[in-house]
């Protein structure tokens, strides 16, 4: 290490942290996050040397990542005898990854400014670095920065931020309305008990192995919202009779009827594992439209990296999760040359290739199939087919090729017509 190495920090009082009160629903549903701040202070910053090495501070956290900051002094004149700093004399600063270097995508919108001085450069990830507006990272003239030093250090802030993010279509909970929601666990009306293993983990030993936990329900409900569900429940004989349903606990199974009755569920928003759970019960038991949106909230919630793409990919594929698998084959074709290198393809589902073809594919379509209403769905993702299929009243929970094929022949019977 140099010399210079800079003992970066992001101290304690320096961090900002707000926060954010929404007032009502948002129109849309976007998320909304504010910048995160470190300071890293360059130490005895007026004797670094021009035309020196890249002097890297020590590594800092940021969203997760471990970051360094890179500083570089140029001497921007093609010829100078000027011996001492010259207005042409240019500071520049860079991002990089700090830690697996070849191993992590840096998914970020970052901006970075010293202290008194209004110039803010912005810029965005790029593989394992920042590629800033500017192309050239974040420069400043040596003069300006040396007139705004803090006891003899140049105070950098950086402020970081995940991606706006604008969740993919979710289709709105067709039960959510007062009547359905009122009939929830009504006993009196009721015309199913269900009964499921109780696993809450609020619940003692003894009820776990003794009492299971019953569900009131009404099968006409259950045969809109959950077809698969009510399958399960047409053999019982008459109405007082229960039917057991294995391989779900009460707490998971609650989850499934209060959407099937129309409430919203509030356990999508920060527990990845918990969502996941939720995903393999809804399309377990035919809740369509909530495996739609906890597979929305998962794919906002989950960092996709070279450890987990693999893994991310067959859960996409043994649960039709077209939005999730379309996200994975995007990373990876982003990430080819690791995922060569690592050999993270070996025991990929065997339709992988037919999807990293289909997604080259539909990049090469968006150039040119404007104006022709079949073959404009090729360039569609996910999200916006779904969309389309939803709007004309087509299944939405389907494959890639299953939802553009249900669109074209809709299409076609729109022209015939």
């Amino acid at each position: 290490m140099s010399m210079f190495e800079i003992n970066a920090s992001a101290y304690k009082n320096n961090i900002s942290h707000s926060t954010l009160l929404h007032v009502g629903k948002p129109p849309t549903p976007t998320y909304f996050q504010d910048w995160v701040r470190a300071f890293v202070y360059f130490h005895g910053f007026d004797d670094l040397p021009i035309d020196g090495d890249e002097v890297l501070s020590s590594p800092f956290s940021c969203l997760g990542h471990e970051l360094q900051l890179g500083l570089i002094i140029e001497r921007e004149a093609t010829y100078s005898e000027i011996y001492g700093y010259d207005e042409n004399d240019i500071a520049h600063f860079n991002i990089y990854n700090a830690a697996k270097k070849e191993q992590e995508y840096i998914n970020v919108e970052c901006r970075i400014a010293i202290r008194g001085n209004s110039k803010v450069v912005t810029g965005r990830s790029n593989g394992n670095s920042i590629e800033f507006d500017s192309g050239k990272g974040y420069s400043i003239d040596l003069l300006k920065a040396l007139s705004n030093l803090v006891d003899g250090a140049l105070v950098i802030e950086v402020q970081m931020k995940h991606p706006e993010y604008h969740l993919p279509f979710i289709p709105r909970n067709p039960s959510a309305c007062d009547i359905v929601q009122g009939l929830y666990m009504d006993k009196e009306s009721s015309d199913l008990e269900i009964e499921v293993a109780r696993e809450n983990r609020n619940s003692t030993k003894e009820e776990i192995a003794n009492e299971p936990a019953v569900f009131y329900a009404h099968h006409w409900i259950l045969q809109k919202a959950a077809p698969m569900l009510a399958e399960l429940c047409t053999d019982i004989p008459n109405s007082s009779s229960r039917i057991h349903i294995p391989g779900i606990s009460d707490e998971m199974f609650d989850i499934l009827l209060r959407y099937i009755y129309g409430f919203e569920t509030s356990m999508l928003e920060s527990d990845t594992s918990q969502t996941k759970e939720i995903i393999e019960a809804a399309n377990k038991f035919g809740v369509t439209n909530l495996k739609l949106e906890a597979e929305a909230r998962f794919v906002f919630l989950t960092t996709i990296t070279l450890e987990n793409a693999m893994e991310l990919l067959h859960f996409a594929d043994s649960k039709n999760c077209a939005l999730l698998k379309e996200v994975v084959i995007d990373f990876i074709l982003k990430n080819k040359i690791a995922i060569i290198e690592n050999k993270i393809l070996s025991g990929a589902p065997e339709s992988v290739g037919n999807d990293i073809l289909a997604a080259i594919a539909r990049e090469e379509a968006k150039s040119g199939t404007a104006g022709c209403d079949e073959n404009i769905y090729s360039s569609m993702g996910i999200s916006d087919l779904r969309r389309r299929a939803h709007e004309k009243g087509l299944d939405v929970d389907g494959s890639r090729e299953m939802l553009i094929s249900a669109l074209q022949l809709s299409s076609r019977k729109r022209k015939a017509a």
